[in-house]
């Protein structure tokens, strides 16, 4: 494995900080961005016909639901996008790229963050060409891992995970950046979205948050890819 690319978390009222992971609280809505990062490695612009797209993080996500003792913390881990839509789209089944969500709940300081429990995905093929998903580490599942075909859900016990295109749920006006760039002049228009009509690949995990947070308090979340091979 010689390839690690984390997706960093922000706070919705902050700028994107590539490499940082921000305390997710039950008060605060954390989304996160990491299309096309890093442009030699993944963006078709620049590394061109080499671009690894199925080890590209979109976005990392990361809410809670619900009320009392039916709360649950909602992960879900967007990859391989945007892509236009089209008919006849399927999630890249990519064997060779290991799929994590990390998370951590002990408090570490900034500078030392270390997962205190990681979930990762794999997908693969059957001899039908079926893809199915492997989603292991899950808070809530114990040592059963969640298996089942990409576009379908699968619950084990109180936890529940899905994997499937879905509308890329980001909203920036890349149109606008790339004009402040090149014009040093603000060119954002409020109601111009690159992402709309797009899709993206996505992992969402929902699990107990008492199996995330023992003490219903703050956690971090930040995301990683792997390649296996060169």
């Amino acid at each position: 494995m010689n390839y690690q690319k984390p997706a960093a978390l922000m706070l919705s009222t902050l700028g994107v900080a590539a490499g940082l992971a921000f305390v997710a609280t039950q008060q605060t809505t954390v989304e996160a961005a990491d299309h096309l990062d890093p442009p030699a490695r993944t963006n078709p612009d620049v590394a061109g016909a080499d671009a690894d797209r199925n080890a590209d993080i979109a976005d990392v996500y990361a809410w809670v639901r619900g009320e009392g003792a039916a709360r649950t913390a909602v992960f879900a881990l967007s990859f391989a996008g945007p892509n236009v839509a089209a008919a006849g789209q399927e999630v890249p089944c990519d064997s060779d790229v290991v799929y994590q969500i990390h998370i951590d709940n002990n408090g570490d300081t900034m500078g030392g963050v270390e997962p205190t429990s990681t979930i990762e995905m794999r997908l693969g093929e059957d001899d039908r060409g079926t893809c199915f998903y492997r989603i292991t580490g899950v808070p809530g599942a114990g040592a059963n891992p969640i298996v089942g075909a990409v576009g379908h859900t699968r619950r084990v016990g109180t936890t529940m995970a899905h994997v499937g295109l879905r509308a890329d749920a980001f909203f920036f006006d890349l149109v606008g950046f790339r004009e402040t760039l090149m014009t040093a002049t603000l060119a954002f228009e409020s109601d111009r979205d690159f992402f709309a009509l797009k899709n993206t690949s996505v992992m969402v995990v929902e699990v107990p948050i008492l199996g995330v947070s023992p003490t219903d308090g703050s956690y971090r979340v930040w995301a990683t890819t792997s390649r296996f091979g060169s």
